[in-house]
């Protein structure tokens, strides 16, 4: 860590106020990733009631306590302190009209003083008019955590932190002015200390709170400030922060460590207006929950798999959870189909379908697999070059890939040419493996939805391990012990628009591990993976594959057992929603992945860091569906109008949602079949209108004020 030393020298000799810091607030500070040295030299100090009351220009009361922290303002190349703020140990509170309860004025200001921007020690007035990226988020203590991270294992700071006192608070009274009545009033605009700054070319990242996108006022905020810096020629982009660590991104430097932070600033996205298109299940459903990126657990890099991918990850620009899935995945086809898990009297065998959900061309999922595949080449050559497969279209056409022998299993359409001469017997296919790379799973998404397409059952017996076979006029191909894996690749859009009511209800979305990738680092040049180390990995993975081979029936040790009596009644639970119902095989997906872990660890048994393994990565896949789908209910109807009545706190009629957001095209029992839905789960309220007639029902989203 390079942080700024503290320079006893360079602090202003008048306007100080307060004591130093005590040993409580260097840990609390410490939480928030700000250390001791950053700290003093912010000249952050401790102030008593009396004082603290004084500093911001308030009357001490027996009510009201100012102790706290004082902040000082000091601007670049200047000692003199232009004003305190003081965030307040005791704020109070007061209840919001929803009934929650919520601190009010934690920060003050002195009263009638225009809005100022936070620089932290150590940026100077050079560096606001260079081109470092500038970083722009709420408050003093975020901005000196983003200080520290910003020249953690640096030579040089990454970004400039600057940091404005609330969400609209770049914007200020800058003047005066007479309006049509002859009365002065205040002129708003940018605030002055912004004019300090060079913004042409410039790069400025917002890094609002995590509920930016939960709070309208918030998403206001940060479209109207990320205009002004178009219009000063800079290129502003979003962060966005996981929201379950906490509101701010010092928390959650703090808790995910400087790696994940710095991370989540280079995937920072650029500024696009929001979307509104009502009536169609698409990715404006976003909106309804924070975007909440997921994060991968440690426990998940368990073994030869972890070790791969830590080695690999550095010379990539691939997700490492990516690379992870899908290394899995080809483990569990190659090994074939002796090894198992098995419920009651239900086998589960190493049979893992994943779907990688990323960007078109930039979250690297292509390359992601070509790495991975690299490995496995050496392993099994017959099988790497002969049993991959691509064009899902139909059940028939799966099938043969993997048929039994037959005398007359040929597909519709095929002739006895396709024999050789002489013979009447198809010898059918020896190796039930198949690996099924699908770079354009929206394809098979509008394929399964067809009438009279088989591919949906097929795939759904496929993943169970189950015969294969199609009843048709004449004998059709089967196959009774097939062993079929499937890598996919799709951008969340296509995902949300594509997966239908038919598809969900069907069981054919929760056989797949949705897995959430984006490109992990910027390698212009590619990387350069130690040829030795690779040939280390490719033996030990021989070894598991071999040693797999020789396994059948797995069971988990004692001390799983306890994890999984521990885990089970959460993964029984679920969710509610379209997140639900494509999450409803955890405890089946996670025994898989468990078994894989275990496999590749050449053990007979699942131990309780394989278990943990797997939960980890089930949790990954969990929160990507969660990241992916958000609120929506599974329900296309039930959305719509979840998503209008979210956007009218003033409420619609019946008779609005059927003409205006349904656009009359449901009848009255769907529409009270999605209106119960809603009712149900609480997501909207009724409320009776009187007329001259019947009472007239008027419906509201529980997310509004009444």
């Amino acid at each position: 860590m390079n942080t700024v030393p503290c320079n006893r020298e360079e602090f202003p000799a008048e306007g100080l106020r307060g004591e130093p810091l005590t040993p409580a607030d260097y840990l609390a500070l410490e939480r928030r990733w700000i250390d001791r040295p950053l700290a003093d030299h912010a000249l952050l100090r401790r102030v008593d009631s009396f004082t603290g009351a004084e500093t911001v220009g308030r009357r001490p009361t027996a009510s009201s306590n100012y102790a706290g922290i004082i902040i000082p303002y000091v601007r670049p190349g200047e000692k003199r302190i232009r004003e305190h703020r003081l965030r307040r140990d005791h704020p109070e509170y007061e209840y919001r009209p929803d009934g929650t309860l919520h601190e009010r004025a934690r920060y003050l200001s002195p009263p009638g003083r225009t809005n100022l921007l936070y620089v932290p020690p150590g940026v100077t007035s050079e560096m606001l008019i260079g081109e470092t990226p500038v970083v722009i988020t709420e408050g003093e203590f975020k901005s000196l955590a983003l200080w520290r991270l910003a020249q953690h294992m640096a030579q040089a700071p990454r970004w400039l932190p600057l940091g404005i006192s609330g969400v609209w608070n770049w914007r200020g009274i800058i003047g005066q002015s007479v309006d049509s009545e002859g009365q002065r009033v205040a002129v708003k605009g940018p605030i002055p200390d912004l004019s300090r700054i060079r913004w042409q070319n410039r790069i400025a990242y917002l890094a609002f709170d995590s509920d930016q996108d939960m709070n309208e006022n918030v998403q206001s905020a940060l479209q109207a400030f990320a205009a002004q810096l178009r219009k000063w020629d800079a290129a502003p982009r979003n962060i966005r922060w996981p929201c379950e660590i906490g509101k701010g991104i010092d928390d959650y430097i703090a808790a995910n460590g400087p790696d994940a932070a710095l991370l989540t600033i280079e995937n920072a996205t650029s500024f696009q207006s929001p979307q509104r298109r009502v009536g169609l299940l698409v990715k404006e459903q976003c909106l309804m929950t924070p975007r909440v990126w997921p994060v991968l657990g440690q426990a998940a890099y368990h073994g030869l798999p972890g070790e791969v991918v830590n080695a690999l990850a550095p010379h990539s620009e691939a997700d490492p959870a990516a690379l992870l899935v899908q290394f899995l995945t080809l483990f569990g086809n190659v090994i074939g189909r002796g090894p198992h898990w098995r419920v009651e009297s239900t086998q589960h065998p190493a049979i893992l379908f994943t779907v990688i959900v990323g960007e078109t061309a930039k979250s690297r999922k292509g390359t992601s697999l070509d790495n991975i595949q690299s490995l496995y080449l050496p392993v099994d050559d017959k099988w790497a070059r002969n049993r991959f497969e691509n064009g899902l279209s139909t059940g028939e056409g799966l099938i043969w890939a993997v048929r039994d022998p037959s005398s007359d299993a040929l597909p519709e359409g095929a002739c006895n040419k396709t024999l050789r001469k002489g013979i009447d017997v198809d010898p059918g296919v020896a190796d039930k493996r198949l690996i099924i790379i699908e770079p354009e799973f929206a394809r098979v998404l509008s394929v399964v939805e067809r009438t009279q397409n088989t591919l949906s059952p097929v795939l759904r017996n496929a993943w169970d391990g189950k015969c294969l076979s199609i009843l048709t006029k004449r004998q059709a191909a089967r196959c009774g012990e097939p062993h079929i894996s499937i890598i996919a690749h799709i951008t969340k859009e296509e995902l949300l628009r594509l997966l239908t009511d038919t598809s969900i209800a069907n069981g054919f979305a929760n056989r797949f591990l949705f897995v959430c990738a984006k490109r992990s680092k910027f390698l212009p040049f590619g990387g350069d993976w130690d040829s030795d180390q690779r040939e280390t990995y490719i033996e030990r993975l021989k070894a598991a594959v071999q040693s797999a081979r020789l396994n059948s029936l797995l069971s988990l040790n004692s001390q799983a057992r306890e994890v999984w009596e521990a885990e089970y009644p959460r993964l029984t639970y679920g969710h509610a929603g379209l997140l639900g119902q494509v999450t409803s095989r955890s405890e089946a997906q996670v025994m898989r992945l468990a078994m894989m872990y275990s496999l590749l660890d050449c053990k007979q048994e699942i131990g309780e860091a394989h278990l943990r393994a797997g939960l980890a990565l089930w949790q990954y896949c969990e929160d990507s569906c969660a990241f992916i789908f958000g609120d929506a209910l599974g329900d296309a109807n039930a959305d719509t109008i979840l998503r209008a009545l979210n956007e009218r706190p003033q409420g619609l009629m019946r008779a609005e949602i059927n003409a205006r957001v349904l656009q009359g095209h449901c009848n009255s029992m769907e529409i009270s079949r999605a209106l119960a839905v809603l009712l149900e789960r609480g997501l909207i309220r009724m409320e009776e209108e009187k007329t001259s007639g019947r009472p007239s029902e008027r419906y509201f989203s529980t997310r509004t004020a009444k």
